[in-house]
């Protein structure tokens, strides 16, 4: 839980982050920048980014079912 707020840039802790975040957008009505600052004072940039970025993804079917999967649970 906390690499999710840290600093630290490793491709597997920016993934599972970005993926958080567009969540948490996702489910929430939360707007870009309380999402940046509840993960360690993120800019609004940075969740925008992360936004498109894992809907890239998505589209491309790489993480699609990964994504629905988190997505139904926490919408349940």
């Amino acid at each position: 839980m906390s690499d999710m707020i840290s600093k630290k840039r490793s491709k597997s802790i920016i993934t599972s982050r970005q993926i958080a975040m567009t969540l948490i957008k996702k489910l929430t009505n939360y707007s870009f920048s309380e999402i940046g600052i509840a993960f360690g004072k993120k800019n609004h940039t940075t969740v925008l980014h992360a936004y498109k970025k894992i809907n890239q993804l998505k589209k491309k079917n790489k993480i699609y079912y990964d994504f629905l999967y988190l997505f139904n649970q926490l919408n349940s």
